[in-house]
């Protein structure tokens, strides 16, 4: 500002209009850039990129949506939905039952149920539904038997003398239970 001062008023025109034109080609540079969307303000650029991603996927999702109904009648379920109707995964220890029709027609036990079920699939028992019961490891053959005595399903095979083949016979089962209430 000092040296402005010590300026002739012929030199000070010339260096404030230098200064103008410069800040009006600064100017235009910018307005040229925001127009070719090489800047944006505030942060803008990096929200429009996540929008138009966001928007990529959307359209993915519809494209898979319509061919999914068009295929199966069936709509896609949002990674949401999928989520929120989902169950707890473990290694479910209990008995279980293969269903036909409405009989039981088998009852097994397994530390881990829903494994042991599709080995059953093969084809060597008949069946077409199943259901089971959680249970401790350490008690397995205690409900099973019991099971097996209360149902008498078929396919659990007869034992060579009296009723079906369990873990447990139903005496056996009888003596358990008298030495738990002591």
């Amino acid at each position: 500002m000092i040296n402005n001062l010590l300026l002739t008023p012929e030199k000070r025109k010339a260096a404030a209009k230098k200064g103008v034109a410069t800040r009006k080609r600064n100017k235009e540079v910018r307005d040229k850039k925001l127009e070719e969307g090489l800047i944006y303000r505030n942060g803008l650029k990096e929200k429009i990129s996540a929008m138009e991603a966001r928007l990529e996927i959307l359209n993915a999702q519809e494209i898979m949506g319509e061919l999914a109904c068009s295929l199966t009648d069936k709509r896609l379920l949002r990674e949401e939905e999928i989520s929120e109707k989902s169950t707890q995964w473990n290694l479910q220890s209990g008995v279980y039952f293969l269903i036909a029709g409405k009989r039981v027609v088998y009852v097994g036990q397994s530390v881990c149920v829903l494994s042991r079920i599709h080995t059953h699939s093969s084809g060597e028992i008949e069946f077409d539904r199943f259901a089971y019961v959680s249970c401790q490891v350490d008690k397995l053959d205690y409900l099973e038997s019991l099971y097996i005595h209360f149902l008498q399903p078929p396919a659990n095979g007869n034992h060579t003398h009296y009723g079906k083949r369990a873990p447990l016979s139903l005496t056996e089962l009888m003596f358990i239970n008298r030495d738990i209430g002591k």
